[in-house]
């Protein structure tokens, strides 16, 4: 799925290990809080560190969910799954 398609506040894998941040930034093959869509980019967060990553709105990620399902919005949810 590509991220501008990603609720606010769901917890993201990225599984592609040749997506960059920007495209001359560091490789990321992660887990992310995504915050929201700032024109090309977006506002993530890594989960544990509180990091601030800015990947590109179109990069393919997949939603992590509980085992209903529903996508991961806490922290709590998050580290339990």
């Amino acid at each position: 799925m590509k991220l501008y398609n990603v609720p606010k506040g769901s917890f993201i894998r990225i599984y592609n290990t040749e997506v960059c941040t920007p495209p001359i930034g560091q490789r990321l093959f992660t887990d992310l809080k995504f915050h929201n869509i700032d024109g090309m980019y977006s506002f993530c967060t890594h989960p544990l560190t509180g990091d601030v990553v800015h990947i590109g709105a179109s990069t393919e990620v997949e939603i992590i969910c509980d085992k209903d399902g529903n996508p991961i919005t806490t922290l709590e949810q998050y580290e339990n799954s």
